[in-house]
C-alpha cells in the first residue's frame, strides 16, 4: 500500500490510531500489581515493581508513536518513515521519547519514568543488601505512587493526541476523502 493511502486509511478510523496492543491485558497487569504490593512479601514487591516498571514503558512506547503519526499528519503529504524500534532498554526508550516532538506533561512524564527506573534499577541490584523487609515493601510503594503519577499525566498527554488527530481528521484530511 502506498505512504498516502496508508495515512489516509490510519487517520479515518480511530481504530488504527496508535493504541496499546493488549489494553485488557495491561489492566490485569496493573491489578495484579496491586494485589502482589498487597502482600507484603518480597516476591511481591519485586513482581509490583517490575510489572510497574513494564506498564510505565508501554506508556512510553505509545507516546512515542503517538508523535510519530502526528508528525506524520503534520507534514502530509510529505513522507516521513519511522524505523521499527526494536527491544531495547528502559533507558534508551526514555531518550527516544525525550529526543520527540513536545507534547502535554511530557517533561513530567520523562521525569517520573527516569526516578522510577531509577528505583528499579535500585530495588533489584541492591536486593540482597536490604536491611528489612519493610524497606523493600517501602521502596515498591514509592514505584507505585510514581508509576500512578506518570499514568495520569500519560493519559492527558494521549488524549492531547487523540484529539489532535480528530482535529487532523476533520479539518486537514476531510479534502482527501
Amino acid at each position: 500500500m502506498s505512504y498516502e493511502k496508508d495515512i489516509m486509511l490510519r487517520i479515518n478510523s480511530s481504530d488504527l490510531w496508535p493504541d496499546f496492543e493488549s489494553p485488557d491485558f495491561l489492566d490485569i497487569l496493573d491489578e495484579l500489581a496491586e494485589e502482589s504490593l498487597k502482600k507484603n512479601t518480597v516476591d511481591g514487591a519485586l513482581a509490583s515493581v517490575l510489572i510497574y516498571h513494564q506498564l510505565s514503558e508501554e506508556c512510553l512506547l505509545l507516546l512515542l508513536q503517538s508523535a510519530q503519526f502526528y508528525i506524520q499528519l503534520s507534514i502530509f503529504p510529505a513522507e516521513i518513515t519511522f524505523p521499527e524500534r526494536k527491544r531495547k532498554m528502559f533507558g534508551h526508550l526514555i531518550d527516544e521519547v525525550k529526543n520527540t516532538m513536545s507534547f502535554t506533561n511530557k517533561a513530567e512524564i520523562l521525569e517520573l519514568a527516569t526516578l522510577l527506573n531509577k528505583h528499579r534499577i535500585d530495588l533489584v541490584h541492591k536486593l540482597a543488601s536490604r536491611q528489612t523487609l519493610d524497606d523493600l515493601i517501602s521502596q515498591a510503594t514509592e514505584v507505585k505512587n510514581i508509576y500512578s503519577k506518570l499514568f495520569t499525566n500519560f493519559d492527558d498527554a494521549y488524549d492531547g493526541f487523540c484529539l489532535e488527530f480528530k482535529d487532523f481528521r476533520k479539518d486537514k484530511f476531510i479534502d482527501y476523502e
